[in-house]
């Protein structure tokens, strides 16, 4: 994912709060929805969420011993002017440790659209 602001910093930060919501056995989405406070921003969330059917669960609660395992994630990016969330849907292989991407579930807020070709753009880019 390409982001011209600072994806490392929302990477580390969405996997904080995935760690803090399985401490604490919670949906991580649910938790997500508990510690946010601006509308717009659980509106995002929640049409990324409906987009991609979310079901709650527990993170680790449905390990196996399967070779390839699933993962929801999810990923933020707010600039000033625009709110964004995504939910991927993704598959690891426990042997060699590849990942591959299946789907990508996405919402954005832009807010009032002054320059319809930077909304386009930022789409597009994301």
């Amino acid at each position: 994912m390409r982001s011209p602001l600072d994806l490392s910093f929302a990477f580390a930060s969405e996997q904080t709060i995935d760690e803090l919501a399985t401490a604490i056995k919670m949906d991580p989405l649910e938790f997500r929805r508990k510690n946010i406070g601006d509308k717009r921003w659980l509106g995002v969330l929640n049409a990324a969420a409906e987009a991609a059917k979310w079901q709650p669960r527990v993170m680790g609660s449905s390990l196996s011993n399967a070779e390839v395992g699933d993962r929801p994630r999810y990923r933020p990016w707010h600039p000033p002017r625009f709110l964004w969330r995504a939910v991927a849907d993704i598959e690891v292989n426990k042997r060699t440790g590849n990942i591959v991407v299946k789907h990508v579930y996405a919402a954005m807020d832009c807010g009032l659209a002054v320059n319809p070709a930077l909304v386009e753009n930022q789409i597009e880019g994301q």
